[in-house]
């Protein structure tokens, strides 16, 4: 829970000062960031798979690159909070979807889901014919997990309602109370 909070803590420090130095990045075009986050995936997926897991090549990129701190998914993250700064978009339907990120990431995140998750990756790797099937079935094996994800937050949206109603209820008793209102 420490990792997860200190990393929610982190990207929102790496958002802070891409708002607060915004002149500095704004002359970045997104016809410049993109291919440069495509390539760094693509080259880290592909470095992976081409080396296999089990080498010792393949676990030191698995090492360097895919852990919560590595240096190059901050770059990625960073990468990806210059991308979308720059996307403009008016979509309710994206927004709807967006309002779950966080849920979708403390979802993913629990040990009980992490362990799921990594017994269905060899099974996948079993029912994959080559390296582009089995890109194919992680892609959609993410996006079950992360619609699994919205539909549990968006299920839980009444609850939330329900203890925010109580939560300023309360807050504005505790102010009655102590005369600040």
């Amino acid at each position: 829970m420490a990792r997860i909070l200190l990393t929610l803590f982190f990207l929102y420090v790496i958002g802070n000062t891409l708002n607060r130095y915004k002149y500095y990045w704004k002359r970045f075009k997104y016809s410049q960031l993109v291919p440069i986050f495509m390539g760094i995936n693509i080259a880290l997926v592909v470095s992976y798979l081409s080396v296999g897991s089990n080498s010792i090549m393949g676990k030191a990129i698995w090492i360097l690159s895919y852990p919560y701190c590595s240096p190059i998914l901050l770059v990625n993250a960073l990468l990806m909070f210059l991308i979308i700064g720059k996307i403009r978009l008016r979509s309710t339907k994206i927004n709807y979807l967006a309002s779950s990120t966080l849920a979708i990431y403390l979802i993913h995140s629990q040990p009980v889901i992490l362990n799921v998750i990594g017994k269905a990756i060899p099974v996948l790797k079993d029912w994959s014919f080559d390296n582009v099937s089995f890109l194919l079935l992680i892609i959609c094996y993410t996006l079950a997990i992360m619609f699994v994800s919205i539909f549990v937050d968006k299920a839980l949206q009444p609850v939330w309602s329900y203890v925010i109603r109580l939560g300023n209820i309360a807050n504005m008793h505790y102010y009655k109370f102590i005369g600040q209102q």
